[in-house]
């Protein structure tokens, strides 16, 4: 249900960008076309980038429901991201609509009427956040995940030398960045498992900590964003898709560090704080990319489509 609930939102948020990307382009202000203006075509590009992410992530899950027994957690994460993803789209395809947007001849306000009840059937997105996330930690503290022997292993790796080269390949340089931004997490839970391991209590007691429970569930969604655009560009490398996986990773990447230094504070203190907090900043390196220059290539090749 909730992968099916993934592709129709999909569907939607395709169809709000089209109704979206033809009034941007036949509504005049000013002597010219809306979509001229870098404020709308930043819109576009985001939710040009966000559809890009949305189709990876939903064919990801379906192709793992094919093959795995298990997909509670890919199919909770991406009807979650799904649903937001689609509010978010609905909202600026609203907005770049202006007070048309309102009207019943358009779209657009019954778009942004439907795409709520989303976020509430198939589980609330804040229970299948929390859910995800306790699965996890249970298994880790009982032994059924290694995340300790993980996060050991990380910590001997951080103290290693670091090559400061990058790759010159996109898809190897953004695996690098990838794969850090997954080592920080798993520091990040190490020392959570540790922290609430004396309160498992089959986690009533945990399940007091919702902010430390909601970070770590936004930090393995955020990952998961970058799994999927990072899978689909590697079966398909183009100019297009290069690009939006630049935009999606810029986003994804930043939130993982800033959501690994607020656990951090929030799961440990004194020496053991400062040493979690370098060792994410020594593995989450990342190459900032010109977001102006994206928006305009990406709004570039999708008037030449």
């Amino acid at each position: 249900g909730r992968i099916s609930l993934a592709a129709g939102c999909l569907g939607s948020a395709k169809g709000a960008f089209n109704e979206a990307w033809q009034y941007a382009k036949n509504r005049q202000q000013a002597g010219q076309p809306i979509l001229a203006y870098q404020m709308i075509q930043s819109y576009l590009a985001e939710m040009a980038a966000d559809i890009y992410l949305l189709e990876a992530a939903t064919y990801k899950v379906a192709e793992y429901a094919d093959t795995e027994a298990d997909t509670r957690f890919e199919a909770a994460v991406v009807k979650l991201r799904s649903t937001e993803i689609l509010c978010d789209i609905v909202d600026k395809a609203l907005q770049i609509h202006g007070g048309y947007g309102f009207c019943e001849e358009y779209p657009a306000a019954r778009q942004y009427c439907d795409s709520r009840i989303n976020r509430i059937f198939e589980g609330t997105n804040e229970v299948n956040r929390l859910a995800g996330v306790l699965t996890i930690l249970k298994k880790a503290m009982v032994g059924g995940l290694p995340i300790q022997a993980a996060g050991k292993k990380i910590f001997e790796e951080s103290l290693a030398p670091m090559l400061q080269s990058e790759p010159d390949d996109l898809v190897e340089r953004l695996l690098a960045c990838l794969n850090g931004a997954r080592k920080a997490f798993l520091v990040v839970c190490d020392i959570a498992v540790e922290k609430f391991k004396p309160v498992l209590d089959g986690g009533k007691e945990l399940q007091k900590h919702q902010a430390v429970l909601l970070g770590l569930a936004d930090c393995m969604i955020e990952i998961y964003k970058m799994e999927s655009v990072l899978a689909a560009l590697a079966k398909k490398r183009d100019e297009s898709g290069e690009n939006l996986t630049k935009l999606v990773f810029q986003e994804s990447f930043f939130l993982v560090e800033a959501l690994t230094r607020k656990l951090i504070a929030m799961c440990s203190e004194g020496d053991a704080q400062r040493t979690r907090m370098a060792m994410v900043k020594r593995f989450l390196k990342f190459r900032i990319e010109n977001e102006e220059e994206l928006y305009y290539k990406i709004t570039e090749h999708l008037k030449r489509l």
